[in-house]
């Protein structure tokens, strides 16, 4: 049977499964990456990876727009 109830919703997203288990091994290397690189700094970014630096401007870009919506909450 098909659950129909979303689980999670955010900023008019929504997912009928729990979206911790849809992370795949890369996104989660993706995520840890980000992590590091707010933490730390970015160092060069003409020595990153192509798909590390495209993958830190999404999540880069997306968290700006979460703190955008929750300023205006």
């Amino acid at each position: 049977m098909e659950r129909n109830t979303p689980v999670w919703a955010r900023g008019g997203v929504s997912t009928t499964e729990c979206p911790k288990s849809l992370i795949s091994a890369d996104s989660l290397v993706f995520l840890e990456e980000f992590n590091i690189w707010k933490r730390f700094g970015c160092g060069d970014a003409r020595r990153m990876n192509a798909r590390v630096a495209d993958a830190i401007a999404l999540l880069e870009d997306e968290l700006r727009l979460e703190l955008k919506r929750s300023a205006s909450e």
